[in-house]
């Protein structure tokens, strides 16, 4: 019976946790004019806030046809968590933590079941395209490597391989690849020297999901951080750097922030499901999660 008590007590306490935690103040953002104006001399064009404690700078700029959104990444572990699981962007209009409006940005399934193009000698002598190969991140440490290279070579891969992008919203999801296609919503990432990773988005203001007040909340959660067994077979999404250069597979190049987003094509909408990131891990470390309340002007 003290059992079953101490059971009931504990199932409470998470319940009150979860509730004060779904209620609490979000930080307010109010958003700024785009193209940014050379004031005070801002690091970054449009992330003007700044999180402390995760360590991450953000912003939300506005003008009248378009809302673009920045997060500025810093951290070495969620660069690993972000190659390992991708990022999501959610948006919720009642300002609270509602996920029902989310940009998905992960590796395209060629990537993630690392499979690489045929080279033309390859596609002569009759080879296959699918020789999956183990990909591991660059280590900082690493005999190969000088200071700052093995994380840059991080941030260039989660540039090339994070192409597929997911719109999910109430209607349906709109499936896109940000290096193959000029679409209504633009997602650009850039590596930053030496060890941080900036993620711009741009999106037609009808497209973004606001109250009637001009507000609405802004998410942002990073996959979570694989690790195998020491020693042991890796089975998880990455891939094994092939000797002599990075992996193969699509990647265009990432725009330089602050120069201008390029002119938005038409394309036909395509539906489709997203899949899940393979692996075989013995722990996880926690997806970074950060939300803010966003005044538009």
């Amino acid at each position: 019976m003290k059992d079953r008590k101490f059971l009931v007590l504990q199932l409470l306490v998470a319940v009150a946790v979860v509730i004060l935690s779904s209620c609490a103040k979000l930080p307010v953002y109010k958003s700024t004019i785009y193209p940014a104006q050379k004031n005070g001399g801002s690091k970054y064009p449009i992330a003007t806030g700044y999180e402390k404690k995760k360590n991450i700078h953000y912003g939300v700029a506005e003008n009248d046809s378009d809302i673009f959104i920045q997060f500025c990444f810093h951290k070495q572990g969620d660069l690993e968590k972000i190659m390992s699981g991708g990022i999501k962007i959610y948006f919720d209009p009642e300002v609270k933590k509602g996920k029902n409006y989310a940009l998905i940005i992960e590796r395209a399934e060629d990537k993630q079941q690392g499979t690489r193009p045929l080279s033309p000698a390859q596609a002569q002598s009759g080879g296959t395209a699918n020789n999956k190969q183990q990909m591991q991140l660059p280590q900082e440490n690493g005999n190969s490597q000088g200071p700052g290279q093995g994380l840059m070579q991080t941030n260039n891969m989660i540039c090339k391989d994070l192409s597929k992008v997911t719109w999910k919203k109430e209607e349906g999801e709109f499936v896109f690849y940000r290096d193959m296609y000029k679409e209504k919503i633009d997602v650009q990432l850039q590596p930053e020297n030496p060890s941080g990773l900036i993620v711009t988005v741009k999106m037609p203001r009808n497209e973004v999901p606001v109250n009637d007040n001009g507000l609405f909340s802004l998410g942002i959660e990073t996959g979570t951080k694989q690790n195998t067994e020491k020693g042991g077979p890796s089975n998880s999404s990455f891939r094994q750097m092939p000797p002599g250069g990075m992996p193969g597979g699509m990647g265009g190049s990432p725009g330089v922030i602050g120069g201008g987003f390029g002119g938005m094509g038409g394309g036909p909408g395509r539906m489709g499901g997203r899949p899940g990131v393979p692996g075989n891990s013995q722990s996880k470390s926690g997806a970074l999660n950060f939300w803010v309340k966003v005044e538009l002007h």
